[in-house]
């Protein structure tokens, strides 16, 4: 088995072919305006959406279904994986959009004929080339047509793009003819990390067939959006908005050896007990690594009612019962962020469970305005509320009140 895994991360560099995340810190500003210092002080930077982070994975058991699909063939089968084993989707998608009649390879013309007799052509850029919270995925699919018996070039670029050390890789691919042949053992070489047997399957394939080797595979329940209820854990924390350096504070807790923020820790904390999907709610115009400018910034926007435009979005909100929503308790009040957040989503019919950080004024009257924000929704009024200074080991707590809501 290893040595099909190592035969498949080859196939990549030999052929010099190429999920709402990251690493976090929590920038708990005060509460009220400050008369002189803030409670405290903005965390480190962030890794940035579309970097790789080579930490070790969380072991959450979580699956991602990465795939490229050129013609929809890929895509069909993707989606059957995911939805059997409630693994989170992602699409690899080149910068340069393939079109419908790209992949004629009978056409010495063609896109796809022209790339594979220049192979410096096959280097082909994504769009976005590293999933969010590519970290927490201990097992990841990845799938992609057979272009002249290797696996097509797109999905070389994702291997090259992505540290997966520590996960297991599992290849399948879609062909009118040719078998998976060696493109699954290269990919997995190329990728450098375990896996299991991958699987070919013809390009009009029964979803049965793919839903049936899915299963067969006994993976560990997974904690994509397709499981335990369709939880959905979305959390704001102002150092997941910036992109400079910042010094460690109290804001910045050490959790089972790694440094993250506050938010992120208790949202991490949920997640292990769900199986939920982590969403980081993410601002276009990034707050400074400079606390005073962050608590400027923060006054300056409540001052306006200011409603931050996000980057981050929900691909697919009606797939989730339960929306966890997380946040910082700033000036006894929502972040103007989460303002931005329910402007954008319905979440009628849905369960609203809030959570938050706060230096002595637990939820204010932030559960009221999330109420008033989404009447259509069952808004929780038992949500989780912990100081900064016992954050960091609130898990105990998090599994009791989890249980105490029926998780």
């Amino acid at each position: 088995m290893k040595k099909m895994i190592s035969l498949l991360l080859a196939v990549v560099l030999t052929l010099s072919l190429t999920a709402c995340g990251g690493k976090s810190g929590e920038n708990q500003l005060p509460e009220q305006l400050p008369a002189s210092a803030p409670e405290t002080v903005p965390p480190p930077a962030v890794q940035q959406p579309g970097e790789a982070e080579p930490s070790a994975p969380s072991g959450s058991g979580k699956v991602l279904v990465a795939y490229f699909s050129a013609t929809g063939s890929t895509r069909a089968v993707a989606e059957t994986i995911a939805e059997t084993l409630g693994a989170d989707l992602f699409e690899i998608v080149p910068a340069d959009p393939y079109t419908s009649d790209d992949p004629d390879w009978t056409d010495k013309n063609s896109r796809v004929t022209k790339e594979h007799d220049d192979p410096a052509l096959q280097d082909v850029a994504l769009t976005v080339p590293t999933p969010e919270d590519w970290t927490d995925y201990d097992t990841v699919f990845v799938g992609y047509p057979i272009w002249w018996h290797i696996a097509a070039w797109p999905t070389s670029s994702f291997v090259k793009a992505n540290d997966f050390t520590g996960k297991t890789v599992i290849p399948f691919c879609t062909s009118s003819s040719s078998g998976l042949e060696d493109s699954g053992t290269l990919l997995a070489e190329a990728a450098g990390s375990g896996g299991l047997e991958g699987r070919r399957f013809q390009s009009h394939v029964d979803s049965g067939e793919a839903a049936e080797w899915a299963a067969g595979l006994n993976l560990p329940a997974s904690g994509g959006s397709g499981s335990s209820g369709n939880v959905l854990i979305a959390y704001f924390t102002a150092d997941e908005n910036r992109t400079v350096d910042a010094v460690t504070s109290a804001s910045v807790t050490t959790v089972d050896g790694a440094e993250k923020g506050l938010v992120r820790a208790i949202a991490d904390m949920i997640q292990s007990e769900t199986g939920g999907t982590l969403c980081s709610i993410r601002t276009a115009v990034p707050y400074s690594g400079d606390r005073d400018e962050v608590i400027d910034a923060a006054a300056e926007e409540q001052r306006q009612d200011a409603r931050p435009e996000l980057t981050s979005h929900i691909e697919d909100l009606d797939g989730y019962d339960t929306v966890f929503v997380g946040y910082p308790n700033w000036w006894a009040d929502l972040p103007q962020a989460l303002y931005s957040f329910f402007d954008e989503y319905d979440f009628s019919g849905k369960t609203i469970i809030p959570f938050n950080v706060h230096n002595g004024s637990r939820f204010s009257r932030t559960i009221q305005t999330i109420q008033e924000l989404e009447p259509g929704a069952n808004v929780i009024e038992d949500g989780f509320t912990v100081s900064e200074q016992n954050a960091a080991e609130a898990s105990g707590d998090v599994a009791s009140w989890l249980d105490g809501l029926g998780f």
